[in-house]
């Protein structure tokens, strides 16, 4: 079919109103589990210090009556630390953008306000875990020109050695860890470890490929699921029952593929020394300068009651 003769169309025309919607649609992901879910607390110094204490073993313990006292010796705390780690977003917002009409949100800084903060917690997930090969994992005090930055939990689970005498609480395989695939007795073994050192495991961090891995068990045992009737294909395990309790399997994006952290969420915090806010800088030309910043650590209250997993995917 031809075009109609002479007819002026959009092609050729000049001054027609663009269509642009108001709808911005942010395709990062936000979730940030371990944040969320850890207790908030407070710091009082850049170097954060707890202490953990044990009870001395049960055993037996019958006396006769008029018993003569004997002083026993009594077991000191253990006192640990961490670094408090700066964290910082920072943007400019010319005063020129700020006063334009824009697409999707009136004012400009209020809209990078909003997606540094959640910057912010993105980067708050990553640190937790330390899974990248470019972050340190055993952290450092800092120095007047170093940044400082905390142990993180791969940090503290390194020098976890689990029943299966991998360094990092069970890792399979050698070297990274990474040459063997896990399996469910290496799985259970590290949940009955940390058990047996006070703790009692309640979350899995791990990345997709090994939550496909752990779902995959109940599909290789034929282990009955409670997944209802219907025509609805189930192969997914969340939620995964052990001696020791109920365990549930998060995703976590900030977890290498190789890695899963298996942890009692209760034993671990969140300690600010500066809750995060906002720092107006000041203004040397047109433009605002705004710094979005929070410090803090994270205390690991029982270093040995956790574990740490290796495997190939």
């Amino acid at each position: 079919m031809t075009k109609v003769a002479n007819a002026f169309t959009t092609y050729s025309a000049v001054g027609n109103r663009e269509d642009l919607t108001e709808l911005i649609s942010n395709v990062s992901p936000l979730e940030a589990p371990a944040f969320d879910r850890w207790q908030s607390v407070k710091a009082k110094a850049r170097l954060h210090e707890w202490q953990t204490d044990a009870l001395a073993a049960a055993g037996a313990n019958a006396n006769i009556e008029g018993a003569t006292f004997s002083g026993v010796a009594r077991t000191a705390t253990t006192r640990y630390n961490n670094t408090c780690q700066l964290m910082i977003k920072q943007f400019s917002i010319s005063d020129t953008q700020e006063i334009v009409d824009k697409a999707g949100r009136k004012s400009e800084k209020s809209y990078q306000r909003t997606k540094a903060m959640k910057e912010l917690k993105r980067d708050a997930e990553f640190a937790i875990f330390a899974s990248a090969a470019t972050v340190s994992v055993s952290g450092s005090t800092g120095e007047e020109a170093t940044a400082p930055e905390f142990k993180s939990v791969n940090g503290w689970q390194v020098a976890v050695v689990g029943q299966t005498g991998s360094v990092g609480g069970g890792g399979v395989g050698s070297g990274n860890g990474t040459t063997a695939t896990l399996g469910e007795a290496t799985f259970n073994a590290e949940i009955q470890r940390a058990w047996d050192n006070g703790a009692r495991i309640n979350t899995v961090y791990t990345n997709g490929s090994l939550k496909r891995l752990i779902s995959g068990w109940g599909v290789s045992t034929s282990r009955p699921r409670d997944v209802g009737t219907g025509t609805r294909l189930v192969n997914v395990v969340d939620f995964y029952m052990t001696d020791f309790g109920e365990v549930e399997v998060v995703l976590d994006r900030y977890v290498a593929s190789s890695q899963m952290f298996l942890l009692d969420d209760n034993l671990w915090a969140k300690a600010f020394l500066v809750p995060t806010r906002e720092t107006p800088i000041a203004k040397t030309g047109l433009a605002d300068n705004v710094m979005i910043w929070n410090q803090w650590t994270i205390e690991a209250r029982n270093p040995t009651g956790n574990a740490m997993l290796w495997s190939r995917p």
